[in-house]
């Protein structure tokens, strides 16, 4: 596979933010998170993002996902759904049927196979660590 200069350049930096550790990480939402959630759930996660009043159905306070699910946080659920890969999205009841972007997709056009799953991991570490 040959990758774009610019393509491969995104993908280095990715990796490398990527594979630190993720220690710590609750003080600080990920820069994917910034991007791409905290406009419909806000920066805090509680769904209150700028984009929220303008929405038709409310996005999910995604800091407690794991009171849905009797205290246990569903991390193949919340994957699964970050990466459109669910088989039934309106099991997630907290991101509705089809109102949450996939961003599985976008991630693996944008970085490959790999990378996209590291982001998406990040991104599920990142929700678990933000739980009430």
């Amino acid at each position: 596979m040959i990758l774009s200069t610019r393509k491969l350049g995104t993908t280095i930096l990715m990796s490398s933010a990527l594979l630190l550790p993720t220690a710590g990480i609750a003080s600080q939402p990920p820069a994917d998170y910034l991007q791409y959630c905290s406009g419909c759930h806000g920066e805090s996660g509680k769904g209150d993002g700028p984009l929220a009043a303008n929405m038709k159905t409310e996005p999910a306070n995604l800091t407690n996902i794991s009171h849905f699910y009797k205290g246990k946080f569903p991390t193949k659920v919340i994957r699964q759904t970050i990466a459109g890969t669910a088989t039934d999205r309106t099991n997630a009841q907290f991101h509705g049927p089809v109102d949450m972007p996939v961003w599985g997709k976008v991630f693996r056009d944008q970085s490959g196979d790999f990378i996209a799953q590291r982001r998406i991991d990040v991104l599920v570490e990142y929700i678990e660590s933000i739980q009430k």
